[in-house]
């Protein structure tokens, strides 16, 4: 019997990232925008092993004035989403991302929630 395919939705919120110092939010929405699939493939390879899989999951990390990833973590807390694969997997994905840099000299801390949903 073959089934039928099912259709995964991954939303990133588009609501306000939180996000310190002077960084424009557009450059870093459009550019989590253009590794979407990469974020998605990560839920997608747990979705498998769990079907009834979802929730979000709040990323926290740093970013320099090259614009690379210098700290990243899982907020806790705010994650409802707690399979470890699926969380792992994610910051591997935005931990190789170059993302608009920080200021010269600084770094800029961005907390962003993706939810992760299958309908």
């Amino acid at each position: 019997m073959m089934k039928a395919p099912v259709n995964i939705l991954l939303v990133i919120l588009l609501i306000v990232p939180t996000i310190s110092l002077a960084v424009d939010r557009e450059e870093i929405r459009a550019k989590l925008r253009e590794h979407l699939k990469d974020v998605k493939a990560c839920y997608d390879a747990s979705l498998s092993l769990n079907p009834e899989l979802n929730g979000k999951i709040v990323i926290d990390w740093k970013v320099d004035d090259t614009g690379t990833v210098t700290k990243i973590s899982v907020n806790s807390p705010k994650t409802t989403l707690k399979d470890t694969g699926v969380q792992s997997c994610v910051l591997e994905k935005l931990k190789a991302i170059v993302f608009p840099p920080a200021p010269k000299g600084g770094d800029v801390t961005i907390s962003y929630p993706f939810i992760f949903s299958k309908n």
